[in-house]
């Protein structure tokens, strides 16, 4: 639908149910677990009536309603009159209301069968290769693919190698000819590869994880409920009242990409690369060595198992034993903390005079 299309559809309504489909809007967009029934509801609106009209308190100009067949009707009864008047007067009268009724109505709803040249012809049709410039699913965006079938709607069906099939809105789409494609291809043959699922393994990463809330493009907020024995989708997923089962990497189907993300933020960040997002997280939740600061005081395991005191130095400043101890963590913040330490190093180093007494 085109904009003038979408406003004069909004403007036909009338004012109590716009408020009505205002609030149900409103309502369905701030809620914070939008799931993808929401998300296409919203969608739908937004194609019916324009997101500027659902969102903008301005009300339209109002519209007046008649019925097609009594226009219609009119407009032929003066055609008519035209033909059959023989009164120079009268004729003017006549053209003067016929005149007022196309600028009013337009030949569209004036005649009873629409001429041809009122019919607007269809953007794409099926076999038609096209490009994909708007698209919920970020991994579909500037992806060429071809159209398979249309909908009642008019809804193009694009399937996309190595993704799968989608439809889409005309409008999110653009004609897809040799002379862009050179350009796209030099575009793309610097980039990483999209997505690589050969070394992403959410199983061992999500071990300890069950309840724990996760994000996905397609689905928003989904928490992890359990880790199955199923060999082909072993993940269980909870968003909303619907239950999910994944791949180990995050995929839907065989042919999809991942779709579970650590969080939002790195999702944004990675958008194409599920696995670098899953690393960083796997690298933000290592436990951090402390390491003192230059001039402050830490506890440390001598070669004998005792618990003595330093403090610390810059490497220029440290001596060999300083360095040597910093290179395999054995500075502690507490004397506590090195007690704990010492005993366990004693006890392994007895084991090993008992184990090995010529040495």
């Amino acid at each position: 639908m085109t904009k003038e299309q979408q406003d004069h559809t909004w403007a036909c309504l009338p004012k109590e149910v716009r408020k009505e489909i205002r609030t149900l809007y409103q309502h369905v967009s701030k809620n914070p677990r939008l799931d993808k029934y929401d998300s296409v509801y919203l969608a739908t609106l937004e194609d019916v009536f324009d997101k500027h009209n659902l969102t903008s308190d301005t009300e339209p100009e109002e519209m007046l309603m008649v019925e097609r067949v009594k226009v219609s009707q009119k407009y032929a009864s003066v055609n008519k009159a035209i033909n059959d008047t023989v009164s120079t007067n009268t004729l003017y009268f006549l053209k003067g209301k016929r005149s007022i009724l196309k600028s009013l109505l337009g030949n569209k709803c004036l005649t009873d069968k629409d001429s041809d040249t009122d019919v607007p012809k269809p953007k794409f049709k099926v076999g038609d290769m096209v490009k994909i410039i708007l698209c919920t699913h970020p991994e579909y965006r500037n992806k060429v693919g071809i159209i398979t079938s249309i909908d009642s709607c008019g809804n193009p069906y694009v399937k996309v190698d190595g993704l799968g099939t989608l439809f889409h809105a005309p409008y999110a789409l653009e004609p897809y000819t040799e002379e862009n494609k050179k350009p796209m291809e030099e575009k793309e043959s610097g980039k990483e590869d999209n997505f690589p699922t050969k070394e992403l393994n959410l199983l061992e990463l999500l071990k300890g994880c069950n309840e724990t809330a996760f994000y996905s493009p397609s689905f928003s907020v989904v928490v992890l409920k359990a880790i199955t024995e199923d060999n082909k989708k072993p993940l269980y997923w909870d968003f909303g009242a619907i239950h999910l089962y994944t791949y180990a990497d995050g995929r839907i189907y065989s042919d999809s990409v991942p779709t579970i993300f650590p969080s939002r933020v790195l999702y944004e960040k990675y958008p194409l690369n599920a696995a670098k997002a899953w690393q960083e997280w796997k690298e933000a939740r290592k436990p951090k060595r402390w390491e003192p600061h230059p001039g402050e005081r830490f506890f440390f395991v001598n070669a004998a198992g005792m618990v003595s005191q330093d403090y610390c130095r810059t490497e220029e400043e440290s001596n060999e034993m300083q360095l040597k101890r910093r290179a395999v963590g054995n500075e502690f913040r507490t004397g506590k903390a090195a007690e704990s330490f010492a005993k366990i190093y004693r006890q392994a180093l007895a084991k090993f005079h008992d184990e090995n007494p010529e040495k």
